[in-house]
């Protein structure tokens, strides 16, 4: 695995510090919901994937109302209501402490898991964006996201330290772009995208778009197999979907097979028909186990004009 190498500024080093350094939340103009609440008693922003774990969940509406009742919350306040939400034997309370433990687990020294997959997401946002999406977030499937945490893990090692300061402050970077996103300038906005676009270009490769399109169908076909819920097929229905609109350009006939098999994956009574194509499309793809090269996803030059002041990430 060659070096990903890259520069970060001054400005960028000192605000990812300071991610760790925040305490007290902004607590929002509009009404904090458990979600917000959730964040500051974790310290850390949570990724889409926590985010979509944690809604509807039973017990979400109290936490809601805790979250409401709160003016100032005090650190001495936040230690209560994080041992108040660990005794919590509701689905939403133990599920955000197993979510909480998960995304600290380190999968490099130093490197915890919640920072590949925050960049996991964040890299399908990009590449979206540049794309033209008008709707660009479509979240990561386990295989694309097992994908990015074994390339980051096997280049950790070789990482200059700002390259490492950079990634352990991501979930902060990508929780702010996504903020910022809808309201930003059109010109900020444009000059962002123009900017993806030229640093796409030198990047990604072909083989890329179908690694990402072999992910996806993997996913699906993992969805199909384990008695999936409506919403699960939906999800993973997208996720091909979206690999699809990477490949139209570059191979039409693959990239029409593959909405075709997100249309058939729709009908239940053909779930065996579907699984057979998709074993078709795996074979014809003929990759390796996927450990993807993004040799400059960690250039500075993505985070042209910082994202709402970029960090620390404000709860």
């Amino acid at each position: 695995m060659a070096k990903l190498e890259f520069v970060v500024g001054k400005r960028l080093f000192l605000c990812a510090v300071c991610l760790f350094l925040c305490g007290a939340p902004a607590w929002a103009e509009t009404q904090p919901s458990a979600i917000d609440l959730v964040q500051w008693m974790f310290q850390r922003p949570l990724t889409c994937i926590e985010i979509a774990a944690l809604s509807g969940q039973k017990g979400e509406e109290a936490w809601t109302k805790r979250a409401r009742a709160l003016a100032a919350p005090s650190a001495s306040e936040r230690d209560a209501f994080l041992r108040m939400l660990q005794s919590d034997p509701e689905p939403f309370a133990t599920r955000a402490c197993q979510l909480d433990k998960l995304a600290r687990q380190e999968i490099a020294p130093g490197l915890q898991l919640q920072s590949s997959e925050a960049f996991a997401e964040w890299l399908l946002f990009m590449m979206a964006v540049v794309d033209g999406e008008t709707d660009p977030q479509v979240l990561p499937g386990p295989h694309f996201r097992a994908a990015v945490q074994a390339t980051l893990k096997s280049a950790w090692p070789s990482l200059p330290e700002s390259a490492r300061t950079l990634l352990i402050g991501f979930p902060a970077y990508w929780a702010n772009m996504r903020t910022e996103w809808p309201k930003m300038a059109f010109t900020k906005k444009n000059g962002i995208v123009i900017a993806w676009q030229n640093h796409l270009a030198n990047t990604l490769k072909d083989q890329d778009r179908v690694r990402l399109a072999s992910a996806c169908v993997q996913d699906l076909q993992e969805a199909l197999t384990n008695a999936p819920t409506l919403e699960e097929v939906q999800v993973a229905q997208e996720r091909v979907e979206f690999a699809a609109r990477r490949l139209r350009s570059q191979d039409p006939a693959l990239s029409a097979e593959l909405t075709q098999i997100a249309s058939e994956a729709r009908d239940a009574q053909a779930r065996e028909k579907v699984n057979q194509h998709m074993d078709e499309i795996l074979r014809k793809m003929d990759l390796p186990e996927w450990i993807p090269y993004y040799p400059g996803y960690l250039d500075q030059n993505l985070f042209w004009g910082g994202w709402g002041g970029g960090f620390p990430y404000r709860w």
